[in-house]
């Protein structure tokens, strides 16, 4: 069986003074030693948390500005090939234009040959027309008198 004895007792009484003791002087600066040991380390997670915060802030405007000179990129390269189409369609459109300017005076320069041309054959033939005839019929007849019979003739057989 058990027995209860003195020392016993006074083991008890030593053990609760002591845990007294312990929790008036040294549980309470240990505990005080963790409480400031938590607040330093939710000061630092806080700190980490604003920096965490400040960098996400930094990164979106990061990125912002990269959408903003993406977007100004891509509008000047808008604008100018939309000035380098207009240009190429004014160069066309002189170039057409010098074309028709160059066919129409090339035309005109053809159609004054052609006439100058029929002119010509048409002055000879009658010299020509002029002599035969002379030769058929003599020397009788006036020399502007068949010029003017054979021009004549020449424009009938023309308008027909």
């Amino acid at each position: 069986m058990l027995t209860l004895n003195w020392n016993i007792i006074w083991t008890f009484v030593d053990l609760i003074v002591l845990y007294v003791l312990m929790k008036k002087f040294l549980f309470a600066r240990v505990q005080k030693v963790l409480d400031q040991r938590q607040e330093m380390i939710q000061g630092q997670m806080d700190h980490a948390k604003e920096q965490e915060a400040m960098a996400n802030q930094n990164l979106q405007q990061a990125q912002e500005t990269v959408e903003n000179a993406t977007k100004e990129a891509r509008e000047k390269a808008q604008r100018i090939l939309e000035a380098a189409s207009k240009k190429e369609k004014e160069q066309l459109q002189a170039s057409e234009e010098e074309a028709k300017r160059i066919l129409i005076s090339s035309r005109k320069q053809a159609e004054q040959e052609r006439k100058k041309l029929l002119a010509d054959t048409q002055d000879e033939m009658v010299t020509i027309a002029m002599l035969a005839a002379r030769k058929a019929v003599g020397n009788n007849i006036n020399e502007e008198k068949e010029k003017a019979l054979f021009e004549d003739l020449l424009k009938k057989v023309g308008e027909a």
